[in-house]
């Protein structure tokens, strides 16, 4: 049976190696982001990290969602997938850039279609999408 605990540890690693990574080696020409990053502050050290997105009464699932915001506004976005043999795969990855402001995380997205503007507020039960309330950011425990 699958457990969507495993596939979240997987994701986490895979978001953390994605983010490390992406700090060692400069953006491709490809992934130009056409989305400027924003200025870091206080909020931006105090979100930026690896989250998934946590989808309420979706059922569990062999794929999530993730994000590697990094503390210098640019972000990446994951579609992440089991690999089926105790692993994950990113299947694939899209740039833009993000800002936090006081309980506030605002994420842009460059998508073939433009860009994808989400923004979450950080309630009690987590960062909660403000559009839609049933997704929810999940921060790793890095």
């Amino acid at each position: 049976m699958f457990n969507k605990y495993f596939l979240t540890i997987c994701s986490m690693i895979v978001l953390l190696a994605v983010s490390c990574q992406e700090k060692k080696e400069p953006q491709e020409s490809h992934n130009v982001q056409t989305v400027k990053p924003t200025q870091p502050n206080m909020y931006i050290t105090k979100y930026s990290g690896s989250y998934i997105v946590e989808v309420n009464g979706v059922p569990n699932s062999y794929e999530t969602e993730g994000y590697a915001l990094k503390d210098d506004g640019t972000a990446t976005w994951l579609w992440i997938e089991s690999d089926g043999n105790n692993g994950a795969k990113v299947k694939q990855k899209k740039y833009g850039t993000w800002m936090g402001e006081k309980d506030k995380i605002s994420i842009s997205i460059q998508s073939q279609s433009g860009i994808i503007e989400e923004v979450y507020f950080d309630k009690n039960e987590g960062y909660i999408n403000k559009d839609n309330p049933n997704r929810k950011l999940k921060k790793g425990p890095y």
